[in-house]
């Protein structure tokens, strides 16, 4: 769903610009615009050189801005860049401020806020850049629009972020500063980011950026946490702090650290397209930036942690750190991906991600496990010791085989082979281990992903089409009768169709239980089923109508058979005919 509705009120973008005037004026958008045989004018997203075009075309249009935006270079967002130079203007406002100098770290080869700025607000700015080749591009399109007067540019040659200007200049004041951090740590977080896997609210724009934009060492939560113990120092020399956020779980712990030091904030979201961004503004002067610029909440569902507090148990560690061990352990046998993203004496802060359903069924596998247990350890009690000792170790492979081919056909069951094909994430969320009041709680938040919901969804959705396929096959009434819900059977009697979900849905669960057994498994592996015969076990047809009594004898009678397949099969040819009469009498 896109999001300009929630854009920034000023925002000119909120109305999306208009394809056809562009078409018309700019020749470079012609030739990577398409027009239809109606006079809609649409663009690929998806190319990075329809993106640099357009941006360049909006540019010049709105804002009478000419910048060259080079192919190697992140390409930047205009919407979202004008919802945090609006933002600023709001602070601005807010504090009363009208002569204005504001800093920009890290500006990059547009140097697109300075521009923003000093264009439409005549505001001076300060743009600061590590890289050589972003800064001598930033300083071109300066150049270009003529706004030397307004915006200086500075590189920057020190691990700092803030504190090198001032290293130079301690006179140096300014009202703001700025900041789009790069998001991520490494190229494999970048590589995840637009991973197919990942196709919930996924951008439809394509991927532009270089590493130096993109990547930092210890991501944007690092970075973002240095610039708050830099403001420390330099609280007098910048009224204003701010950034943008690109991971929401990295904001939520920012938020709790500006709380922990008491330090006054603000914060917003800056909404566009089919992405979200975040802002965060502390300040250490005399405002409350809080009341004077509240957060913009957009209407939306919230989620709301579930909280468990963990017992205590006798003669085993109860604290923080023995906790967040079991809960990587269990990750990991879990195969479910985690990255500590805060630790604390009494807090830790865990992002776990699940790329495949891992835990469904677990209860299923014990189950088997410890009936192969069981199984192992009667025939260790044979009476004959030697030979039991024999049959032992010749079937214990074929046993240990046929239950472990069991437990993973459980296992990988259809929720989780649907999941990979649709290639949805299952889960992504927070789990926040701390010691509350002497007691450890775990608080968990769900952030994205389908947890199986959706295909739970399609499942059902394909279970009613094979149930309304199976039932016009099954409904075929008598010749001149009344009832539909009827079909002649081959004694001539009408066998009436069963039509009660509850009952179809009863009557599917019972039938799952004997299909997710090692003797239904072993079953249809030994005999295929051209092969089968009256004798072999048979699945009840769950659509034919039965008494309640009449389709349970007809599974025990189906389950007892299918025992036979078991490692441990006994004869139980005197129960099966004592269903046999029972089904027999009920069917009359």
């Amino acid at each position: 769903m896109a999001l300009n509705q929630f854009m920034h009120p000023r925002n000119i973008y909120r109305t999306p610009p208009d394809f056809v005037k562009l078409f018309k004026e700019f020749e470079d958008f012609s030739t990577i615009a398409k027009m239809d045989v109606t006079g809609k004018v649409s663009i690929d997203f998806k190319d990075t050189r329809a993106l640099r075009v357009l941006t360049k075309c909006l540019l010049k249009s709105d804002f009478d801005l000419d910048v060259v935006i080079p192919e190697d270079r992140l390409v930047p967002t205009l919407p979202l860049r004008l919802n945090y130079i609006l933002w600023i203007e709001d602070l601005m406002i807010s504090i009363n401020k009208e002569y204005i100098t504001g800093l920009d770290i890290g500006t990059g080869a547009c140097a697109i806020y300075p521009l923003l700025a000093a264009k439409k607000n005549n505001w001076h700015m300060v743009g600061t850049e590590k890289d050589e080749d972003s800064l001598k591009m930033a300083s071109d399109n300066v150049e270009r629009n003529n706004l030397q007067h307004l915006i200086k540019l500075k590189k920057n040659t020190t691990a700092s972020l803030v504190e090198h200007l001032f290293m130079e200049d301690n006179g140096m004041r300014f009202e703001f500063c700025m900041c789009n951090p790069p998001f991520y740590s490494n190229i494999q977080e970048v590589l995840d980011s637009r991973s197919p896997a990942r196709k919930i609210c996924l951008p439809k724009n394509a991927f532009t950026g270089s590493p130096q934009e993109l990547i930092t060492e210890g991501g944007e939560l690092e970075f973002c946490r240095n610039l708050i113990k830099e403001s420390a120092k330099f609280k007098d020399h910048i009224l204003i702090f701010t950034t943008m956020i690109g991971h929401k779980y990295n904001m939520k712990e920012l938020l709790l650290d500006l709380r922990a030091e008491g330090i006054k904030h603000t914060t917003t979201e800056f909404c566009q397209g089919r992405v979200t961004r975040w802002g965060i503004a502390w300040t250490y002067q005399n405002y409350d930036l809080y009341n004077l610029v509240p957060p913009r909440d957009k209407p939306r569902k919230k989620s709301i942690p579930i909280t468990f507090v963990v017992p205590e148990i006798s003669n085993l560690p109860y604290d923080v750190k023995h906790m967040v061990e079991k809960v990587q352990q269990l990750f990991d046998s879990l195969n479910i991906q985690y990255k500590i993203i805060t630790k604390r004496r009494n807090e830790t802060v865990l992002n776990f991600y699940a790329i495949t359903n891992t835990w469904t069924n677990q209860r299923r596998k014990r189950r088997l496990l410890k009936k192969l247990e069981e199984t192992m350890s009667k025939k260790q009690k044979c009476e004959n010791h030697h030979e039991c000792e024999t049959s032992t170790s010749d079937l214990s492979i074929d046993e240990k085989s046929n239950i472990d081919t069991a437990c993973n056909t459980v296992l990988t069951d259809k929720t989780d082979t649907e999941t990979k094909d649709i290639g949805k994430p299952i889960v992504q969320g927070i789990l926040k281990v701390s010691n509350k009041e002497k007691t450890v709680v775990f608080e968990m938040e769900y952030l994205e992903g389908s947890a199986g919901k959706e295909v739970r969804k399609a499942t059902k959705g394909k279970m009613s089409e094979d149930s309304a396929e199976n039932l016009t096959v099954k409904k075929r009434p008598k010749p001149n009768s009344k009832s539909e819900d009827s079909k002649p059977s081959k004694t001539g009697k009408t066998t009436e169709v069963e039509t009660d979900p509850a009952v179809l849905q009863r009557r599917q669960k019972q039938i799952d239980y004997g299909k997710n057994t090692v003797g239904y498994h072993n079953y249809i592996k030994e005999v295929p089923i051209e092969t089968r015969g009256k004798e072999d076990p048979k699945t009840p047809d769950k659509y034919t109508k039965y008494s309640r009594r009449s389709w349970d004898a007809q599974i025990k009678l189906w389950r007892i058979k299918l025992h036979k397949y078991d490692p441990n099969a006994t004869s139980k040819t005197e129960d099966v005919e004592s269903i046999k009469c029972e089904y027999d009498y009920e069917s009359d």
